[in-house]
Order: structure tokens, then C-alpha cells, then sequence
């Protein structure tokens, strides 16, 4: 289970209050990009259910072409990477990095302390060539429909528990129920021009990641 290791001593990322106006245009950018990654993986794994079956929908689910890093956004450049992570993954190609660990622990320890989730959380990361980052961070609430995939391995069907044992053999996001909490979407926001963004981006998260956001 990933996120139980300590972040590394050289990590230089804060949360800051998500109502201080010095990153009102921060949040925005990022609410917006973690609002359109939440729905429209939603509806991609619901349609790829009704078209497919729960089994044939886990090659199609979730969003599997989302680009995980670059220009993502046509009116919105400064949002350089977009992901879906979770301390109970389905694909290791989306473990989180050290500094989305921090904000799933966070999380978590809300739900463990059965404190109400923030709406979002914003995360600068300070780079040591003087460069900032931002991270804004949904987190992600479990519906009926997930359940379909990441419900009770009881009542999963024999055919998806073998697609997903083919595809997935460390899948532990599975027994969820609605309401429960599943991880988060995260968006990057560059502090530098545009033409900048994807250096920085590459610098602040390891390589080996994958464009699918299957968790």
C-alpha cells in the first residue's frame, strides 16, 4: 500500500489556505482542471460499463488517452499535469509522488479522525533552482456506480476478477462502498510562463508515469 514511507527531507512543499486572495487565480485553474478530471473519468467508466460490461470496460477505463503532463487544457496553459492517485491503487503507473502523499495522508487522517474533507487543498512545492509549483487536490468520493469495478470482490463476476487479476495482479482499489473515500484528483499548476511548465513538471515528479488513470 503505497504512502506509508516518510516524504524525502529535501520535499519543500506547504499547504496554504485556499481562501488567502495571493492564490485565488491558482485555485481556480486548478478547481477547474480537477473538476473536468473527476467527471469526465466518471462518465468514461460509466458508458465503457454500459458498452462493454464491467469486464470489458477495464481496457477503456479510466479516460486511458488523458495525457498526464504537457499543455492538457487549450484555455487553461499553466495547468501542466493532471492525475488520479489514491493510497489503494488498481495501476502502480499512478502512485503518487512525495508530494501528493503528503496531501492523501492528509486525507486520510480527516477520515480516520471522521473530520468532513476539505473541497480542495492547495499545495505549494519550492524547487531548489528558485522555481515554484502548485498542486491543487480534490479528493474523490465514491459513488454507486464505482462499484460496478471497485466494489466487494464477492459479488464481482469471475470474468472481471480475471481481466483484473491479467491487468492489475496488485489491485487493492477494490471494496469500496458509495460514500467512501477513494483518493484524489490532482492538477499542476506552473508558477512560470507557459513555455516553462512542462520542465518544471519534470522536475518535480519522477519518471515512468503512465497517461492512464485507472487507481
Amino acid at each position: 500500500m503505497a504512502g506509508e514511507s516518510s516524504p524525502p527531507a529535501d520535499l519543500h512543499a506547504v499547504f496554504v489556505n485556499v481562501d488567502d486572495p495571493a492564490v485565488t487565480e491558482i485555485r481556480s485553474l486548478g478547481e477547474k482542471a480537477v473538476a473536468w478530471a473527476a467527471s469526465s473519468v466518471a462518465d468514461d467508466a460509466a458508458s465503457s460499463i454500459v458498452a462493454f460490461s464491467p469486464a470489458g470496460a477495464v481496457k477503456y477505463c479510466h479516460l486511458k488517452n488523458l495525457p498526464a503532463s504537457g499543455p492538457l487544457l487549450a484555455d487553461s496553459p499553466r495547468i501542466t499535469a493532471i492525475k488520479l492517485t489514491s493510497l489503494r491503487l488498481r495501476n502502480p503507473a499512478n502512485a503518487p509522488d512525495a508530494a501528493e502523499k503528503l496531501a492523501l495522508e492528509s486525507m486520510r487522517a480527516d477520515v480516520e479522525a471522521k473530520v468532513a474533507l476539505p473541497r480542495l487543498l492547495v499545495q505549494r512545492i519550492d524547487h531548489s533552482n528558485g522555481t515554484k509549483e502548485w498542486r491543487v487536490y480534490r479528493p474523490l468520493i465514491a459513488v454507486a456506480r464505482c462499484e460496478a469495478c471497485h466494489g466487494s470482490t464477492r459479488w464481482q463476476s469471475a470474468e472481471l476478477r480475471d481481466t483484473l487479476q491479467a491487468r492489475y495482479p496488485s489491485d487493492v482499489a477494490v471494496d469500496y462502498t458509495a460514500g467512501d473515500w477513494r483518493g484524489m484528483a490532482s492538477a499542476t499548476v506552473s508558477d512560470a510562463p507557459a513555455a516553462r511548465a512542462v520542465q518544471i513538471t519534470q522536475e518535480a515528479q519522477p519518471t515512468g508515469k503512465s497517461a492512464s488513470t485507472q487507481r
